[in-house]
């Protein structure tokens, strides 16, 4: 990305010599006020190039791309779209997590009790039909006009996110308020990772439906194009949701009679080692994407000015005194 910006200052520079900056615009180093100072200059406090902050105020990638209907709305349909999905993983993995831990302090120590308190919220299928149409809802203001895209290719990903997201919080719903009363342990565990496993193929739907979506939108963000560390992939969720169904499968084969106790107890162990970090990781994941989400409604909601706002060609000095 440096080596971008670096050719955006050699190719732009040239044409803006000999401007001076017209509008309040700070140093991004030390936040001096630049205005009326020359584009090519230096600023006097720190001695950063100013054009060094006008092409980081000004984002002429963004300018380039086509524009949006209507941004706001986009913007803040990708917070809530994003939300509803982070909203409906903690009422699958928070029971289990107060469970836990109460089981922890009632066992002195040994995960015993683990059933949830009354007052935890866990999925059901009342939360998975609101949750299913407030993201509907996002997605409706989300998407754009039938055949303001080329090739519709923005409407394919928002039908996967809507076809991910309502498979997705069906099968949560149905894991969490389970109808059967299996006769042994096995059966349980052999349907919760059908379970498990539908969970994760709509899950990861929607998620590639999602990334189509970000690569497109989100490049109207100058955060979101230069985060590094706060960027998430949501190639590393699909990686997470992927191991998670590893898991559960590891616990499946560990309580069937196949291998000695030793063996099997060591194989549920590491399955269920592996659904807890799955679960971890998805929500860490989860809370990374929605930042993101905020970032691009941020951008959308306040685009940077084109560069002629920011800077004008260099008047004389009487020029100056008599606008003043």
């Amino acid at each position: 990305m440096a080596r971008r910006s670096d050719e955006l200052v050699d190719r732009t520079s040239g044409e803006w010599a000999d401007s001076v900056v017209m509008k309040s615009l700070h140093c991004r180093g030390c936040g001096y006020d630049l205005r009326e100072l020359r584009a090519d200059g230096k600023c006097p406090e720190c001695g950063l190039e100013i054009w060094s902050s006008v092409v980081a105020t000004v984002d002429p990638a963004a300018g380039r791309m086509p524009s949006l209907r209507n941004p706001r709305a986009v913007g803040t349909s990708l917070v809530v779209l994003t939300g509803c999905m982070l909203a409906g993983m903690l009422l699958v993995v928070l029971p289990s997590v107060v469970g836990l831990v109460e089981g922890w302090k009632v066992g002195g120590g040994s995960p015993r009790g683990r059933g949830a308190p009354g007052w935890v919220p866990s999925m059901s299928w009342g939360y998975a039909a609101v949750l299913f149409l407030i993201g509907l809802w996002a997605l409706w203001r989300l998407a754009p006009p039938r055949g303001a895209e080329r090739q519709g290719a923005v409407w394919v990903d928002i039908w996967r996110i809507a076809i991910g997201l309502a498979g997705w919080l069906g099968f949560a719903a149905f894991w969490v308020e389970f109808p059967f009363a299996p006769r042994t342990q096995i059966d349980h565990e052999r349907i919760e990772f059908v379970l498990h496993l539908a969970s994760a193929v709509f899950a990861t739907i929607g998620l590639i439906g999602l990334r189509g979506v970000f690569r497109i939108i989100g490049q109207r963000s100058p955060e979101y194009r230069r985060s590094q560390g706060g960027r998430q992939s949501l190639d590393l969720i699909i990686v997470a949701i992927g191991a998670g169904v590893v898991g559960a499968l590891t616990r499946l084969i560990g309580g069937l009679d196949w291998f000695g106790p030793e063996w099997r107890y060591n194989a549920r162990m590491i399955g269920m080692v592996l659904l807890w970090a799955s679960h971890f990781m998805v929500v860490i994941g989860l809370v990374y994407m929605v930042m993101n989400a905020w970032w691009i409604r941020r951008s959308l909601r306040r685009p940077p000015p084109p560069m002629d706002q920011v800077l004008a060609p260099q008047l004389p000095v009487d020029t100056w005194i008599r606008d003043r």
